[in-house]
C-alpha cells in the first residue's frame, strides 16, 4: 500500500514539473539565443501558481451539509417503502407477470378489473372450496 501511495507521489510530481515547464515555456520565460532568461511574465506565473492552490478550497462547497444529507436519506427511505409497496402490489396480482403488471399499470388500467378468480387455482388454505382427492392423472393413457 505504501508503494501505490508513493508511486501516486511521485506520478503526480513528475506531471506537475511537466506542466509546470510548458506553462513557463507559453509565458515566454526560456533562455533566448542571447543567453538571457526575460522574466516578464513570472507574474502570471505566480498568480497561476496561487490560483491553482485555492481551487481545492471550492471542492468544500461541495461536501453537503447535515441538512443536505438528512433530506437525501428521508427521500430515499420513502422510495424504498414506495418501491416495497409496488412491489407487494404486483406479487398480489393473481400470477400476472412482472412486465404484464408495469405495461397495464403504464395503461392506467386497474389491475384488479383485468384479474379473473375464476381462472386460479382453488387455495387449498380456503375451507370454502370443494376440495377433491381423485387424481388428476387418473384414466390418462400413457
Amino acid at each position: 500500500m505504501i508503494a501505490i501511495v508513493l508511486s501516486m507521489k511521485d506520478l503526480g510530481f513528475t506531471i506537475a514539473t511537466y506542466y509546470g515547464a510548458v506553462l513557463t515555456t507559453w509565458a515566454g520565460i526560456e533562455e533566448n539565443e542571447c543567453g538571457v532568461t526575460p522574466f516578464d511574465n513570472l507574474w502570471a506565473l505566480y498568480v497561476w501558481r496561487i490560483f491553482c492552490r485555492l481551487i481545492p478550497v471550492l471542492a468544500v462547497y461541495l461536501v453537503p451539509t447535515e441538512d443536505q444529507i438528512s433530506e437525501a436519506m428521508e427521500k430515499l427511505v420513502q422510495a424504498d417503502k414506495d418501491l416495497a409497496k409496488d412491489k407487494s402490489r404486483r406479487d398480489g396480482m393473481g400470477g400476472l407477470s412482472e412486465s404484464l403488471a408495469e405495461s397495464v399499470a403504464s395503461d392506467g388500467v386497474d389491475i384488479v378489473d383485468i384479474v379473473d378468480d375464476s381462472a386460479l387455482p382453488p387455495d387449498p388454505a380456503d375451507p370454502s372450496q370443494p376440495q377433491t382427492t381423485a387424481n388428476p392423472t387418473a384414466g390418462a393413457k400413457s
